[in-house]
């Protein structure tokens, strides 16, 4: 595992141990992080996206819902098993997966629109990817990504 890459927002980063440390650091070009158990190793990564996710993905969320009309009250970033994203209209409350974490910011923001664009179109319509197209015009690029490097985004 040292030495090894794992990306971040779209790009990657070297892992390195290091004494120093007890839970996964980032700084610069790198991560440190204590050495034990490619488990051990794997959780703590985990953690790190989730907690980061949180930071970054929060925000970004109450920006579009505001853009596109909406409130949300709650945001999640959970290990949901085979899906990027969920929403529940009810609540209003959206989560995310960690792992979106190492896809580049604007697959995040895809996500991000997708999940929000339910909230006023249930199912996959025209009139849902009219309202994606509104906010994100280039969002079929994104998708595509998923496509292409989705199954790539795990520790």
């Amino acid at each position: 595992m040292n030495g090894q890459s794992f990306l971040y927002l779209g790009r990657n980063y070297y892992l390195q141990y290091s004494d120093e440390v007890t839970e996964i650091q980032f700084r610069g070009r790198h991560y440190y992080a204590p050495e034990g158990s490619e488990d051990k190793l794997k959780a703590m990564f985990k953690e790190f996206y989730r907690l980061r996710g949180k930071k970054f993905i929060e925000p970004r969320v109450h920006r579009f819902a505001e853009m596109m009309g909406l409130k949300v009250e709650a945001v999640a970033i959970i290990d949901l098993k085979n899906r990027w994203a969920s929403c529940s209209v009810q609540r209003p409350k959206v989560n995310f997966n960690w792992k979106i974490m190492m896809a580049p910011v604007s697959v995040i923001n895809y996500l991000i629109v997708h999940e929000l664009a339910h909230f006023k179109h249930k199912r996959h319509s025209k009139d849902f990817w009219n309202e994606v197209d509104k906010i994100l015009p280039d969002y079929q690029k994104q998708v595509q990504w998923l496509k292409e490097n989705g199954a790539c985004l795990d520790v």
